[in-house]
C-alpha cells in the first residue's frame, strides 16, 4: 500500500532498484561460460521467432494467410532486436511511467487484432499475441522457475505483505502458482505469493516479462478480486510508481469512537475508504476494483482490539501504552509508514491511530 521504493532501507533506493532490474534482465538472458547467450535467453527467442516468421512458418497460422499481417509481425520482431535489442531491453526495464509510450510505439507497428480476439465477450490472446506468450515472453516458464523464486527472495519480499491489500503475508515464495484449484494456498495452508500483470498479458503480451509490470501480491488480489479488470497507471495505483497510502485513507466514525472512549467499551462498526482531499487521482479505481472497503469492513474487529488496549491501559504512561499498541519491536503496528509493507493491515491501523490518539489527549 506504499510505493515499494519507500520501503527500501538503502541510502540510494533508486540505484538499488536499477541494479535489481539489471539483475532481472540478466536472469532472463542467461549466458554460457564463454559469455554467449544461451538459446533459452529472451533475446535469442526473439531472434529465432523472427527467423521462423521470415521463412513463412507462421504465415498460415498466426498471420491467417495474410502477407501484410505477416509483414507487420516481422516489423515488430525487428523492432525488438534493433540496435542490439535496445527496444526489447527498454520494454523489460521500463518504469511504470514509460509503459504508455511503449504501448503507443508498439501499436504504430502492429494492430490490436494482431494480439487479441474477442471470444464470448472476453478478450483472448490470439495470432501474434499467442505466439509471443508461448515463444518469447514466456511468463509461465519464468514464474515456475527457481530463478524467479530466488530473485524475489533476494529482493527481500518474503515476509512482507501484499502490495495491493496489505493484508496477506507473502510468506511462501515458491514455484507453485496460486489458483482457485489450490485455494491460493501452499500444502501447509499458507497463502501463496503471486505476481499480477498490472497491464494484462492477454492485452499486452510484450509486457508479460516487464519487471515493473509484475506486482508482488497475494493470489486473492490477483485472481479473485482483480481478475481480468483493465488497469493502467492513470486509473490504478502501481505500487512501483505511486502509493495507495498517500492517496487513500481509512475513515472511522468519530461519533462511534468518542462514545467508545467515554463509556469504556469498543464497539466500532463503520469504516470507509476514501481518496484523500489532496489526491490528484480523482478517477482512480484501485480501492473499488480490489474491493478494499468490503474486505476491510469485515476486519473492524482488528481496530476494536486496538481500541480495547487503549481503553484498558489508558492510565499507564504514554511510552508504556505505545509499547502495548505498536509492540516493543513494532511487530503489531509500525510507527513509520515506510514500514507498512512489513506488517499486516498496517495502514488500516495507522489511519485509526491518527484519529484516536488526538482524542485521547483531548
Amino acid at each position: 500500500m506504499i510505493k515499494f521504493k519507500d520501503s527500501i532501507i538503502f541510502v540510494d533506493p533508486d540505484s538499488y532498484m536499477d541494479d535489481k532490474v539489471n539483475d532481472y534482465w540478466d536472469i532472463l538472458n542467461p549466458k554460457k561460460v564463454n559469455q554467449e547467450l544461451k538459446q533459452t535467453s529472451l533475446c535469442l527467442r526473439v531472434v529465432n521467432l523472427l527467423s521462423d516468421y521470415k521463412s513463412n512458418k507462421y504465415l498460415k497460422t498466426a498471420a491467417f494467410g495474410c502477407v501484410y499481417r505477416n509483414k507487420r509481425h516481422i516489423r515488430f520482431l525487428e523492432y525488438l532486436i534493433l540496435n542490439d535489442f535496445e527496444n526489447l531491453k527498454k520494454i523489460v526495464k521500463a518504469k511504470p511511467s514509460q509503459f504508455h509510450k511503449i504501448i503507443g510505439e508498439v501499436f504504430e507497428i502492429i494492430n490490436i487484432s494482431d494480439l487479441t480476439e474477442l471470444v464470448n465477450g472476453k478478450v483472448k490472446s490470439a495470432s501474434l499475441g499467442l505466439v509471443l506468450l508461448t515463444k518469447v515472453f514466456k511468463y509461465d516458464t519464468f514464474r515456475s522457475s527457481k530463478a524467479c523464486v530466488e530473485y524475489y527472495k533476494e529482493l527481500e519480499l518474503e515476509g512482507k505483505y501484499c502490495f495491493y491489500c496489505n493484508e496477506t503475508e507473502l510468506s511462501v515464495i515458491s514455484t507453485e502458482k496460486p489458483s482457485e484449484s489450490n485455494d491460493f494456498r501452499s500444502e501447509n495452508g499458507k497463502l501463496l505469493f503471486d505476481l499480477d500483470h498490472f497491464y494484462l498479458k492477454s492485452n499486452y503480451p510484450f509486457l508479460a516479462l516487464s519487471f515493473y509490470n509484475l506486482i508482488p501480491c497475494c493470489g486473492l488480489c490477483n485472481s479473485r478480486f482483480r481478475g481480468t479488470k483493465k488497469f493502467n497507471i492513470h486509473t490504478h495505483v502501481n505500487p512501483y510508481q505511486d502509493s495507495f497510502d498517500e492517496n487513500y485513507i481509512f475513515e472511522f466514525d468519530q461519533f462511534e469512537l468518542v462514545k467508545a472512549l467515554q463509556v469504556g467499551r469498543s464497539d466500532l462498526k463503520k469504516v470507509e475508504v476514501k481518496l484523500k482531499n489532496h489526491s490528484i487521482r480523482i478517477n482512480d479505481k484501485t480501492a473499488f476494483d480490489l474491493k478494499i472497503m468490503e474486505r476491510y469492513s469485515q476486519k473492524v474487529k482488528h481496530i476494536n482490539n486496538i481500541l480495547d488496549t487503549i481503553i484498558k491501559y489508558s492510565h499507564v504512561s504514554e511510552e508504556h501504552l505505545c509499547d502495548l499498541i505498536y509492540g516493543v519491536n513494532e511487530q503489531h503496528i509500525p510507527k513509520s509508514r515506510m514500514n507498512i509493507l512489513n506488517v499486516g493491515r498496517a495502514k488500516f491501523s495507522l489511519d485509526f491511530l491518527d484519529v484516536a490518539f488526538p482524542l485521547l489527549k483531548d
